[in-house]
């Protein structure tokens, strides 16, 4: 037996063509879970999360500011609030983006999850776009006009890229959560009260 025998199987195990197979089977069954399409059917609830998600984004950006802005030691209280504010705002994130089937391959979607996925990420990017623009104008103006008119501390960068990517990760997902109708549940999804 070669060392290229005992090895094979290995490589055969982690290739990256099974890996994504094996991820795609996952999230297809946590999409496909009924209690999690229970959950999140109404629209109003689903509401509630991409509002929640976007508080949580705006309170990392303030405690991102505050951070930056800081005098003294003692930033410990605002690295736990900001990290549980992370860790809420991943919770709906992950959520939001199983109910709503956007973490799915596009193969996997029928027509309609398509046409509405693509609409939701034209609409992110187009949000982006937007946000990237306002945040490169305020910078040129800070630039170019005196400081005595217009002065942006370099502290205030990070909260504009953490604002930025935020938006750009959460805008499809949140868009679809907000205008998608309620789900009508089948009926073998239909889930006994527990």
């Amino acid at each position: 037996m070669t060392i290229r025998d005992l090895i094979a199987p290995v490589i055969d195990e982690f290739r990256p063509s099974r890996l994504r197979d094996e991820f795609e089977d996952v999230n297809r069954i946590n999409a496909e879970n009924p209690r999690l399409r229970a959950r999140w059917a109404a629209r109003s609830r689903r509401r509630v999360g991409a509002a929640l998600m976007g508080v949580f984004v705006l309170t990392g950006a303030v405690l991102l500011g505050l951070l930056t802005f800081r005098d003294g030691d003692g930033p410990f209280l605002l690295v736990l609030a900001f990290l549980t504010s992370t860790g809420g705002y991943l919770y709906l994130f992950t959520q939001l983006n199983r109910a709503m089937r956007t973490g799915l391959r596009y193969q996997s979607l029928d027509e309609r999850q398509r046409v509405e996925r693509d609409h939701a990420t034209r609409v992110g990017h187009h949000t982006t776009g937007v946000l990237l623009m306002a945040v490169f104008l305020l910078l040129a103006a800070a630039s170019i006009l005196p400081p005595e008119v217009l002065h942006l501390p370099n502290e205030l960068m990070m909260p504009l890229v953490w604002l930025a990517l935020m938006v750009h990760s959460s805008t499809p997902c949140a868009y679809l959560a907000w205008t998608r109708p309620d789900d009508i549940p089948d009926d073998e999804d239909d889930v006994p009260a527990a």
